[in-house]
């Protein structure tokens, strides 16, 4: 259970505070320099969890002030040095989390990717034309 005592703040939002930057990812290389990770606490706090056939871990629920609901179709508009997935590519959205030092974050299926769930934030991608 997540601690009490927060000024009224949700739950989420007290866990989602305790994001930290990493230096490597999951495999040991040196991660990309806007790589985030959470503690196993804000991961169940933001129902965050690995689904069987699926690669990579995401959730399903859909942060308030989400511009692309879950299930949409949509295209990655923006790169950055590093990205795996070049400007055009089409992803559906699996589920989004917000942070207020973040912002919107989405949860998605690139279409060359099926059943990898991969994180994006939110200003590069837009809706499918």
């Amino acid at each position: 259970m997540v601690g009490s005592g927060s000024g009224g703040r949700s739950d989420v939002s007290r866990v989602s505070e305790r994001f930290s930057m990493s230096d490597m990812d999951a495999g040991g290389k040196p991660a990309p320099k806007n790589a985030v990770e959470m503690t196993q606490e804000a991961a169940e706090a933001l129902c965050i969890r690995q689904e069987s056939g699926w690669t990579g871990h995401f959730t399903r629920q859909q942060a308030p002030g989400a511009l692309f609901a879950n299930g949409s179709r949509v295209i990655k508009l923006k790169t950055e040095t590093g990205d795996r997935n070049p400007a055009g590519t089409g992803a559906t959205v699996l589920g989004s989390i917000y942070h207020p030092a973040l912002g919107m974050g989405y949860f998605v299926e690139w279409d060359d990717k099926p059943r990898t769930a991969v994180f994006v934030v939110g200003w590069k991608i837009g809706r499918r034309p």
